[in-house]
Protein backbone atom coordinates (compact mmCIF):
# COMPACT_ATOMS: atom_id res chain seq x y z
CA UNK A 1 0.00 0.00 0.00
CA UNK A 2 2.62 2.66 0.91
CA UNK A 3 4.36 1.80 -2.18
CA UNK A 4 1.45 2.03 -4.35
CA UNK A 5 0.18 5.65 -2.81
CA UNK A 6 4.24 7.32 -3.07
CA UNK A 7 4.02 5.95 -6.75
CA UNK A 8 0.53 7.73 -6.95
CA UNK A 9 2.08 10.95 -4.93
CA UNK A 10 5.49 10.96 -7.81
CA UNK A 11 3.58 10.59 -10.70
CA UNK A 12 1.03 13.33 -9.86
CA UNK A 13 3.42 15.92 -8.52
CA UNK A 14 4.99 14.96 -11.95
CA UNK A 15 1.68 15.84 -14.19
CA UNK A 16 1.05 18.70 -12.43
CA UNK A 17 4.46 20.43 -13.51
CA UNK A 18 2.60 23.04 -15.72
CA UNK A 19 1.23 24.19 -12.90
CA UNK A 20 3.84 24.46 -10.20
CA UNK A 21 5.79 26.50 -12.63
CA UNK A 22 2.44 28.56 -13.84
CA UNK A 23 3.91 31.87 -12.86
CA UNK A 24 7.28 31.35 -15.08
CA UNK A 25 5.08 29.94 -17.57
CA UNK A 26 2.60 32.97 -17.60
CA UNK A 27 6.00 35.17 -17.64
CA UNK A 28 7.69 33.81 -20.72
CA UNK A 29 4.44 33.93 -23.19
CA UNK A 30 3.95 37.46 -21.94
CA UNK A 31 0.83 37.27 -20.51
CA UNK A 32 2.33 38.51 -17.01
CA UNK A 33 5.46 40.20 -18.24
CA UNK A 34 6.14 41.43 -14.48
CA UNK A 35 7.75 39.12 -12.08
CA UNK A 36 5.05 39.45 -9.34
CA UNK A 37 5.04 37.72 -6.25
CA UNK A 38 1.51 36.82 -4.54
CA UNK A 39 0.44 34.33 -1.80
CA UNK A 40 -1.46 32.74 -4.93
CA UNK A 41 2.07 31.89 -5.97
CA UNK A 42 3.01 30.71 -3.12
CA UNK A 43 0.04 28.74 -2.71
CA UNK A 44 1.15 27.18 -5.76
CA UNK A 45 4.44 26.18 -5.01
CA UNK A 46 3.32 24.91 -2.19
CA UNK A 47 2.13 21.68 -3.79
CA UNK A 48 5.67 20.18 -4.62
CA UNK A 49 6.55 20.32 -0.62
CA UNK A 50 3.53 19.08 0.49
CA UNK A 51 3.82 16.22 -1.95
CA UNK A 52 7.18 15.47 -0.35
CA UNK A 53 6.53 15.88 3.19
CA UNK A 54 3.49 13.43 2.49
CA UNK A 55 5.98 10.94 1.20
CA UNK A 56 7.82 10.96 4.05
CA UNK A 57 4.83 10.43 6.72
CA UNK A 58 4.14 7.70 4.77
CA UNK A 59 7.57 6.65 5.08
CA UNK A 60 7.39 7.10 8.84
CA UNK A 61 3.93 5.79 9.32
CA UNK A 62 4.51 2.24 7.20
CA UNK A 63 7.52 1.69 9.42
CA UNK A 64 5.61 1.94 12.36
CA UNK A 65 2.65 -0.19 10.50
CA UNK A 66 5.12 -2.63 9.03
CA UNK A 67 7.89 -3.14 11.42
CA UNK A 68 10.27 -2.83 8.31
CA UNK A 69 12.93 -0.87 9.01
CA UNK A 70 14.78 -0.24 5.76
CA UNK A 71 18.37 -0.08 5.13
CA UNK A 72 17.81 3.81 3.72
CA UNK A 73 17.47 4.58 7.09
CA UNK A 74 20.68 4.23 8.05
CA UNK A 75 21.72 7.44 6.65
CA UNK A 76 18.87 9.44 8.25
CA UNK A 77 20.95 9.92 11.61
CA UNK A 78 24.35 11.04 9.53
CA UNK A 79 22.45 13.39 7.28
CA UNK A 80 20.49 15.48 10.25
CA UNK A 81 23.94 15.28 11.86
CA UNK A 82 25.38 16.94 9.24
CA UNK A 83 22.70 19.39 8.54
CA UNK A 84 22.13 20.30 12.16
CA UNK A 85 25.40 22.02 12.89
CA UNK A 86 25.04 24.72 10.09
CA UNK A 87 21.39 25.32 11.06
CA UNK A 88 22.33 25.32 15.11
CA UNK A 89 25.37 28.16 13.96
CA UNK A 90 22.94 30.25 11.73
CA UNK A 91 20.26 30.80 13.95
CA UNK A 92 21.23 33.79 15.98
CA UNK A 93 22.74 35.26 12.44
CA UNK A 94 19.65 34.48 10.78
CA UNK A 95 15.85 33.90 11.48
CA UNK A 96 13.27 31.38 11.14
CA UNK A 97 12.12 32.09 7.53
CA UNK A 98 15.58 32.09 6.44
CA UNK A 99 15.74 28.47 8.31
CA UNK A 100 12.14 27.38 6.81
CA UNK A 101 13.88 27.95 3.48
CA UNK A 102 17.02 26.37 4.01
CA UNK A 103 15.20 23.50 5.29
CA UNK A 104 13.06 23.60 2.02
CA UNK A 105 16.18 23.70 0.14
CA UNK A 106 18.14 20.74 1.55
CA UNK A 107 14.54 18.39 1.39
CA UNK A 108 15.54 16.71 -2.25
CA UNK A 109 18.81 15.84 -0.99
CA UNK A 110 17.19 13.57 1.73
CA UNK A 111 14.45 12.66 0.40
CA UNK A 112 15.71 9.19 -1.02
CA UNK A 113 15.74 8.15 2.76
CA UNK A 114 12.20 8.26 2.66
CA UNK A 115 11.59 6.49 -0.26
CA UNK A 116 12.73 2.81 0.66
CA UNK A 117 12.61 0.16 -2.25
CA UNK A 118 9.24 2.00 -4.45
CA UNK A 119 11.81 2.97 -6.56
CA UNK A 120 12.72 0.16 -9.63
CA UNK A 121 13.39 -0.04 -12.77
CA UNK A 122 9.51 -0.66 -13.61
CA UNK A 123 8.35 2.47 -11.53
CA UNK A 124 11.03 4.18 -13.70
CA UNK A 125 9.48 3.20 -16.82
CA UNK A 126 6.56 5.16 -16.04
CA UNK A 127 8.33 7.99 -15.04
CA UNK A 128 9.53 8.15 -18.52
CA UNK A 129 6.11 8.32 -20.09
CA UNK A 130 5.06 11.14 -17.81
CA UNK A 131 8.15 13.09 -18.49
CA UNK A 132 7.73 12.35 -21.98
CA UNK A 133 4.52 14.24 -21.92
CA UNK A 134 5.91 17.39 -19.92
CA UNK A 135 8.73 17.19 -22.63
CA UNK A 136 6.04 17.22 -25.37
CA UNK A 137 4.36 20.39 -23.52
CA UNK A 138 7.17 21.92 -22.79
CA UNK A 139 9.06 22.02 -26.57
CA UNK A 140 5.12 23.46 -27.27
CA UNK A 141 5.58 25.57 -24.84
CA UNK A 142 9.15 26.60 -26.39
CA UNK A 143 7.52 27.48 -29.82
CA UNK A 144 4.63 29.20 -28.78
CA UNK A 145 7.34 31.53 -26.78
CA UNK A 146 9.51 31.78 -30.09
CA UNK A 147 6.62 34.46 -31.33
CA UNK A 148 4.71 35.67 -28.25
CA UNK A 149 7.59 35.97 -25.70
CA UNK A 150 8.68 39.47 -24.84
CA UNK A 151 12.40 39.88 -26.69
CA UNK A 152 14.06 39.62 -22.82
CA UNK A 153 17.13 37.67 -24.20
CA UNK A 154 17.27 39.64 -27.64
CA UNK A 155 16.31 38.37 -31.14
CA UNK A 156 16.77 35.19 -33.60
CA UNK A 157 16.57 34.70 -36.85
CA UNK A 158 12.79 36.30 -38.57
CA UNK A 159 12.78 38.35 -35.04
CA UNK A 160 11.63 35.71 -32.72
CA UNK A 161 12.45 35.57 -29.22
CA UNK A 162 15.81 34.30 -28.21
CA UNK A 163 16.31 31.76 -25.55
CA UNK A 164 12.93 30.78 -25.16
CA UNK A 165 12.51 28.46 -21.70
CA UNK A 166 9.15 26.90 -21.88
CA UNK A 167 7.78 26.26 -18.74
CA UNK A 168 10.53 27.00 -17.06
CA UNK A 169 12.21 30.60 -15.68
CA UNK A 170 15.09 30.42 -17.40
CA UNK A 171 16.33 29.10 -20.55
CA UNK A 172 19.43 26.95 -18.52
CA UNK A 173 16.71 25.65 -15.98
CA UNK A 174 14.68 24.43 -18.88
CA UNK A 175 17.78 22.89 -20.97
CA UNK A 176 18.58 20.77 -17.50
CA UNK A 177 14.86 19.42 -17.71
CA UNK A 178 15.22 18.60 -21.05
CA UNK A 179 18.42 16.61 -20.68
CA UNK A 180 17.27 14.90 -17.72
CA UNK A 181 14.31 14.19 -19.41
CA UNK A 182 16.63 12.49 -22.36
CA UNK A 183 18.31 10.67 -20.15
CA UNK A 184 15.66 9.10 -18.84
CA UNK A 185 13.10 8.84 -21.27
CA UNK A 186 16.24 6.48 -23.25
CA UNK A 187 17.05 4.90 -20.68
CA UNK A 188 13.46 3.38 -18.71
CA UNK A 189 11.00 3.64 -22.01
CA UNK A 190 10.41 0.63 -23.55
CA UNK A 191 8.83 1.55 -26.70
CA UNK A 192 11.55 2.74 -29.25
CA UNK A 193 9.32 5.43 -31.11
CA UNK A 194 8.87 7.03 -27.42
CA UNK A 195 12.62 6.69 -27.35
CA UNK A 196 13.43 8.37 -30.56
CA UNK A 197 11.14 11.12 -30.30
CA UNK A 198 12.10 11.97 -26.95
CA UNK A 199 15.03 12.59 -28.38
CA UNK A 200 14.36 14.57 -31.19
CA UNK A 201 12.02 16.96 -29.02
CA UNK A 202 15.36 17.13 -26.68
CA UNK A 203 17.51 18.18 -29.37
CA UNK A 204 15.09 20.99 -30.85
CA UNK A 205 14.21 22.22 -27.04
CA UNK A 206 17.48 22.85 -25.85
CA UNK A 207 19.07 24.21 -29.64
CA UNK A 208 15.69 26.78 -28.80
CA UNK A 209 16.80 27.35 -25.41
CA UNK A 210 20.06 28.28 -26.65
CA UNK A 211 22.07 26.80 -23.58
CA UNK A 212 25.61 26.82 -23.77
CA UNK A 213 25.36 24.31 -20.14
CA UNK A 214 22.64 22.51 -22.49
CA UNK A 215 24.29 21.94 -25.70
CA UNK A 216 27.27 20.71 -23.46
CA UNK A 217 25.44 17.84 -21.34
CA UNK A 218 23.50 17.08 -24.25
CA UNK A 219 26.47 16.31 -26.42
CA UNK A 220 28.44 14.66 -23.56
CA UNK A 221 24.93 12.66 -23.36
CA UNK A 222 25.43 11.20 -26.81
CA UNK A 223 28.95 10.61 -26.34
CA UNK A 224 28.66 7.95 -23.96
CA UNK A 225 25.82 6.38 -25.62
CA UNK A 226 28.23 5.81 -28.96
CA UNK A 227 31.05 4.60 -26.29
CA UNK A 228 29.38 2.50 -24.07
CA UNK A 229 29.34 -0.81 -25.57
CA UNK A 230 32.79 -0.38 -26.63
CA UNK A 231 35.76 -2.21 -25.90
CA UNK A 232 37.75 0.52 -24.48
CA UNK A 233 34.89 2.66 -23.15
CA UNK A 234 36.59 3.29 -19.17
CA UNK A 235 39.40 4.43 -21.10
CA UNK A 236 36.85 6.65 -23.30
CA UNK A 237 35.06 7.64 -20.59
CA UNK A 238 38.55 9.61 -18.96
CA UNK A 239 37.47 12.36 -22.22
CA UNK A 240 34.70 13.65 -20.61
CA UNK A 241 36.53 16.91 -19.76
CA UNK A 242 37.84 17.01 -23.25
CA UNK A 243 34.46 16.43 -24.72
CA UNK A 244 33.22 19.43 -22.46
CA UNK A 245 36.00 21.92 -23.00
CA UNK A 246 36.02 21.26 -26.75
CA UNK A 247 32.06 21.76 -26.91
CA UNK A 248 32.59 24.98 -24.50
CA UNK A 249 34.82 26.40 -26.87
CA UNK A 250 32.43 26.65 -30.14
CA UNK A 251 29.30 26.73 -26.79
CA UNK A 252 28.21 30.54 -28.47
CA UNK A 253 28.79 28.81 -32.36
CA UNK A 254 26.42 26.08 -31.64
CA UNK A 255 23.76 27.92 -29.53
CA UNK A 256 23.56 30.97 -31.98
CA UNK A 257 24.62 33.00 -29.01
CA UNK A 258 26.57 36.44 -29.58
CA UNK A 259 30.48 35.96 -29.27
CA UNK A 260 31.61 35.56 -25.64
CA UNK A 261 27.91 35.03 -23.82
CA UNK A 262 29.31 32.10 -22.86
CA UNK A 263 32.31 32.94 -21.31
CA UNK A 264 30.47 36.06 -19.85
CA UNK A 265 27.97 34.08 -18.08
CA UNK A 266 30.45 31.19 -16.69
CA UNK A 267 32.75 34.83 -15.36
CA UNK A 268 29.71 36.00 -13.81
CA UNK A 269 29.09 32.52 -11.90
CA UNK A 270 32.38 32.31 -10.93
CA UNK A 271 32.09 35.93 -9.10
CA UNK A 272 29.14 34.59 -7.14
CA UNK A 273 31.01 31.33 -6.71
CA UNK A 274 34.36 33.41 -5.27
CA UNK A 275 31.91 35.48 -2.80
CA UNK A 276 30.23 32.67 -1.45
CA UNK A 277 33.98 31.55 -0.99
CA UNK A 278 35.11 34.79 0.65
CA UNK A 279 31.82 35.29 3.04
CA UNK A 280 31.77 31.89 4.41
CA UNK A 281 33.49 29.82 7.04
CA UNK A 282 34.07 25.75 7.52
CA UNK A 283 30.64 25.79 8.37
CA UNK A 284 28.61 28.40 7.54
CA UNK A 285 26.57 30.44 9.72
CA UNK A 286 23.82 31.76 7.13
CA UNK A 287 21.86 28.70 6.52
CA UNK A 288 19.15 29.29 4.08
CA UNK A 289 20.70 33.17 2.73
CA UNK A 290 21.23 31.53 -0.72
CA UNK A 291 18.08 30.14 -1.60
CA UNK A 292 15.75 31.57 -4.31
CA UNK A 293 12.79 31.56 -1.53
CA UNK A 294 14.73 33.94 0.39
CA UNK A 295 15.41 35.96 -2.59
CA UNK A 296 11.64 36.20 -3.31
CA UNK A 297 11.12 37.23 0.17
CA UNK A 298 14.14 40.12 0.28
CA UNK A 299 12.39 41.73 -3.11
CA UNK A 300 9.35 42.27 -1.16
CA UNK A 301 11.64 43.67 1.67
CA UNK A 302 10.72 40.96 4.28
CA UNK A 303 14.59 39.35 5.10
CA UNK A 304 18.09 39.37 3.85
CA UNK A 305 19.56 37.36 1.15
CA UNK A 306 22.49 36.24 -0.77
CA UNK A 307 23.14 36.55 -4.69
CA UNK A 308 23.86 33.01 -6.01
CA UNK A 309 22.13 31.44 -8.60
CA UNK A 310 23.47 28.36 -9.28
CA UNK A 311 23.82 25.08 -7.03
CA UNK A 312 27.43 25.09 -5.75
CA UNK A 313 27.62 28.46 -4.84
CA UNK A 314 24.43 28.38 -3.33
CA UNK A 315 25.27 24.84 -1.10
CA UNK A 316 28.93 26.52 -0.24
CA UNK A 317 26.73 29.69 1.61
CA UNK A 318 24.10 27.86 2.59
CA UNK A 319 26.41 25.10 4.34
CA UNK A 320 30.16 25.93 4.47
CA UNK A 321 33.49 25.52 3.13
CA UNK A 322 33.67 21.83 4.55
CA UNK A 323 30.88 20.54 3.81
CA UNK A 324 31.11 21.82 -0.37
CA UNK A 325 34.44 19.36 0.37
CA UNK A 326 32.22 16.89 1.73
CA UNK A 327 29.61 17.57 -1.42
CA UNK A 328 32.76 16.86 -3.77
CA UNK A 329 34.44 13.75 -2.40
CA UNK A 330 30.41 11.91 -2.09
CA UNK A 331 30.50 12.97 -6.03
CA UNK A 332 33.02 11.45 -6.88
CA UNK A 333 32.48 8.17 -4.69
CA UNK A 334 28.80 8.04 -6.45
CA UNK A 335 30.81 8.39 -9.62
CA UNK A 336 33.29 5.87 -9.06
CA UNK A 337 31.19 3.36 -7.70
CA UNK A 338 28.41 3.29 -10.70
CA UNK A 339 31.39 3.08 -13.32
CA UNK A 340 32.89 0.20 -11.14
CA UNK A 341 29.74 -1.10 -11.34
CA UNK A 342 29.47 -0.16 -15.24
CA UNK A 343 26.74 1.84 -14.32
CA UNK A 344 26.34 4.02 -17.43
CA UNK A 345 23.09 5.86 -16.69
CA UNK A 346 24.53 7.09 -12.83
CA UNK A 347 27.62 8.27 -14.55
CA UNK A 348 25.61 10.38 -16.92
CA UNK A 349 22.95 11.21 -13.80
CA UNK A 350 26.88 12.18 -12.00
CA UNK A 351 27.80 14.27 -14.83
CA UNK A 352 24.70 16.58 -15.79
CA UNK A 353 24.08 16.89 -12.14
CA UNK A 354 27.67 18.23 -11.51
CA UNK A 355 27.85 20.63 -15.20
CA UNK A 356 23.84 22.10 -14.46
CA UNK A 357 24.91 22.52 -10.65
CA UNK A 358 27.24 25.17 -12.30
CA UNK A 359 24.14 27.17 -13.56
CA UNK A 360 21.00 26.25 -11.65
CA UNK A 361 20.57 25.89 -8.21
CA UNK A 362 19.04 22.27 -9.16
CA UNK A 363 17.60 21.67 -5.76
CA UNK A 364 15.00 24.73 -6.13
CA UNK A 365 13.80 23.81 -10.02
CA UNK A 366 10.81 21.61 -10.54
CA UNK A 367 10.99 18.38 -11.36
CA UNK A 368 14.59 18.43 -11.62
CA UNK A 369 14.58 17.94 -7.31
CA UNK A 370 12.29 15.17 -7.13
CA UNK A 371 14.50 13.41 -10.49
CA UNK A 372 17.64 13.80 -7.63
CA UNK A 373 15.36 11.43 -5.08
CA UNK A 374 14.45 9.24 -7.66
CA UNK A 375 17.60 8.71 -9.17
CA UNK A 376 19.74 8.01 -5.82
CA UNK A 377 16.77 5.40 -4.70
CA UNK A 378 16.81 3.76 -8.07
CA UNK A 379 21.19 2.96 -7.49
CA UNK A 380 19.96 1.85 -4.05
CA UNK A 381 17.84 -0.78 -4.93
CA UNK A 382 19.70 -1.42 -7.80
CA UNK A 383 22.75 -2.11 -5.57
CA UNK A 384 20.38 -4.26 -3.43
CA UNK A 385 18.58 -6.45 -5.19
CA UNK A 386 20.76 -9.30 -4.64
CA UNK A 387 20.11 -8.75 -0.69
CA UNK A 388 17.65 -7.90 2.04
CA UNK A 389 16.46 -3.97 1.77
CA UNK A 390 15.29 -3.86 5.05
CA UNK A 391 15.88 -5.16 8.56
CA UNK A 392 12.71 -6.46 9.91
CA UNK A 393 13.54 -6.22 13.97
CA UNK A 394 12.65 -2.31 14.40
CA UNK A 395 10.85 -3.56 17.72
CA UNK A 396 7.52 -1.82 16.81
CA UNK A 397 5.32 -4.58 15.24
CA UNK A 398 5.21 -7.69 15.76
Amino acid sequence: MYKKTVHIIILLLLSLTPVININELLRSTGINEGNFISGDIFLIKLIKDIGFLAIILLSLSSIMYTGKFPKSYFFLPFCLLLLGFPVFISIENTGVLHILAGLRWSLPLFLFIFLHDSIDERFMNRVSYFVFAILSLNTLFQVIELWYMPHYQGDTYFNLAARVPGMFSHAHSCSSFICLSYLIIDEFARKEVIRKTGQILSIIGVVLSMSSTGMICLITMMYLKVIRKWKYYTVLILLIPLVVLSVYNYADLLTNRGEGSSEISISTRGMYFMDGLYSTGLISKTFGYAVNLTSMLAEQNFIKTSAADAFYASFLINMGILYFLLLIIFLLFIAIKAQIKKNVFMVNVIILYGLFSFSVVVTEVFPMNLFIALFISYFIKKNHESNNFYIVRCGIRN
